[in-house]
């Protein structure tokens, strides 16, 4: 049946661990992977309307959040409150006179305690509801992405064709400025489900905590490059040192390859996702910026 790219139908704790948190049907089967075209996924109206797009905020106080776990056994989640920092930039939505947490995009630090140590798995969702008020709309920062979560996934075109058995890596450029490394660790559970009387399994693809947790010191944007500079030479990450000392000694070439791809994967709404190819350096990688429905 064809897909349509549209208004998503549900995001809930899914899209808060887009591309971490999955539930990739058990198949060796192909995902139906094709590519779409850059300019009607730019431009098309309809297509827009099922992008992940993000919007940037920067706190005015301090904010009461949740962050939203899966538990491993049993089913069901474990929610536990945290406290966002005055100043801390949040990708979020206008819901009338709210603002809504949008996606999985702060850095580990600021979420870490709201994870437990034991019996939970994947990145953590963050929730918070508060007055428009409160914030205040930013100019997207060079650094952070126009769609998805941050999360950017090693193997690129590779591992989407791939999908129910490739072990990739994780990047992530969060929405407060770091640059995050976690190597791939899949773990698989199965859950009890009351409502169908059966079991089900999920995955999640690493660690919930990073290997690597780094200050992005300064972003510079040419063409469809973003150059991220760390004072912290990244782990797991290609980079290049272009100084010796100072907080700017280490550069890394985050390039879009501008070429969107549409794929079956039963982890986002009507089982289709919509993803952008990326590279650093030599590596290549993808990102989740729009799900469908028929």
């Amino acid at each position: 049946m064809k897909k349509h790219l549209t208004t998503l139908l549900a995001i809930g704790l899914l899209a808060g661990s887009l591309g971490t948190l999955t539930a990739h049907a058990n198949s060796s089967e192909p995902p139906y992977v094709s590519p779409i075209s850059g300019s009607g996924w730019l431009h098309d109206t309809e297509s827009q309307l099922g992008s992940f797009h993000n919007t940037y905020y920067r706190l005015k106080s301090k904010t009461k959040a949740t962050i939203m776990m899966s538990k491993t056994t049993g089913g069901g989640t474990v929610t536990k409150p945290i406290t966002l920092p005055k100043g801390t930039i949040v990708a979020a939505k206008k819901d009338g006179k709210w603002l809504e947490a949008r996606y999985n995009t702060i850095s580990y630090g600021l979420k870490k305690k709201g994870i437990p140590t034991k019996g939970v798995a994947g990145d953590g969702e963050l929730s918070f509801k508060i007055k428009m008020t409160q914030a205040t709309k930013i100019t997207r920062p060079a650094y952070a992405p126009a769609y998805g979560t941050g999360a950017y996934l090693s193997g690129g075109l590779k591992a989407i064709e791939q999908l129910a058995t490739y072990k990739y890596n994780q990047v992530n450029v969060t929405s407060d400025g770091y640059l995050e490394y976690f190597p791939a660790a899949k773990k698989t559970f199965t859950t009890y489900n009351a409502f169908t009387d059966s079991n089900y399994t999920w995955s999640v693809m690493h660690a919930t905590k990073p290997t690597q947790s780094i200050k992005i010191t300064k972003a510079t944007k040419k063409g469809a490059t973003v150059n991220l500079f760390t004072k912290v030479k990244p782990v797991g990450i290609p980079s290049q040192r272009v100084a010796k000392s100072g907080k700017f000694q280490y550069k890394v070439a985050l390039k879009n390859r501008h070429q969107p791809y549409t794929y079956e994967d039963n982890s986002y709404a009507d089982d289709t996702a919509i993803a952008s190819t990326y590279s650093i350096g030599k590596m290549q990688f993808y990102t989740v910026i729009g799900g469908g429905f028929n």
